[in-house]
């Protein structure tokens, strides 16, 4: 059933459709720290595809049964309140498209015989919607999703086959925000991290959602997030869930305010 709050839609204006076809820059621009040795930072501009509200706005129902593989059944998760709240916890908002899946290494517990596995959906970015994209990941990144003691279910050629046929909106967290996050967890408790060094060195490597919720994707009457349980949407999926048009969606969030760096919650 669709919410009665569904919207309409944004009217159309020169301006927002001047944002259709033209190549993005990302973030405006990415700051790297450590430029030099006096601490300065250097602004890097470059140019993404971008993507047009048609691509946006087409639904594929194999691109939601997709994601929905990608659950981890009876997961705890952060499911931020609202979309604003859910922008404060990512490092980046973007637009993109899966291209390919590839095995991450696996996660070492409290005990070092624990492993927990995953799958690396690699995302070519589109389009940089919310805060900023390092350099280094414009062409592609890779997004980890942790599915426990075991790996997701069937092969990745399988998991290939069915990748996704249009983009997809991600509210991410950098490995370099996640790694911090952690040492700062660990460092309240007094003990080290689990895995040390290799597993901070892991984590840099990889984007990882701030919430199963965090992938948004047009369904047939409205946006969807189907990485997540149906039954257990609330919050910032709910909210995404009245509007019809991704297109629409993306519109909004590129008003709301960012975040600086240092300041996101999480």
């Amino acid at each position: 059933m669709i919410l009665s709050s569904t919207r309409s839609g944004v009217p159309e204006t020169a301006s927002r459709s001047g944002l259709k076809r033209r190549a993005l820059i990302a973030g405006a621009v990415v700051v790297a720290a450590g430029a030099g040795a006096a601490g300065g930072v250097l602004g890097t501009r470059y140019f993404l595809l971008g993507v047009d509200d048609s691509v946006l706005d087409t639904h594929h129902r194999s691109d939601a049964e997709f994601f929905a593989q990608m659950r981890m059944s009876g997961a705890l998760d952060v499911i931020p309140p609202s979309l604003t709240e859910a922008i404060k916890m990512s490092s980046v908002v973007l637009v993109g498209e899966i291209v390919d899946v590839r095995a991450t290494e696996p996660v070492t517990g409290e005990v070092p015989t624990d492993k927990f596995y995953g799958v690396g959906l690699v995302v070519r970015p589109l389009d940089v919607v919310q805060g900023s994209l390092p350099l280094r990941f414009r062409d592609e990144l890779t997004l980890d999703l942790m599915f426990g003691a075991t790996g997701p279910t069937g092969s990745l050629e399988t998991i290939r086959a069915g990748l996704p046929q249009g983009p997809a909106v991600f509210f991410l967290r950098s490995g370099e925000d996640a790694a911090n996050n952690l040492i700062e967890h660990w460092e309240k408790r007094e003990r080290p991290v689990p895995g040390g060094t290799a597993r901070l060195d892991r984590d840099r490597q990889y984007y990882g959602l701030v919430s199963y919720n965090g992938i948004l994707v047009q369904g047939p009457d409205h946006v969807l997030s189907p990485a997540w349980e149906p039954e257990l949407i609330d919050g910032m999926a709910e909210e995404a869930r009245t509007y019809k048009k991704l297109s629409d969606l993306v519109a909004y969030l590129r008003t709301l305010d960012s975040v600086p760096v240092g300041t996101r919650i999480g």
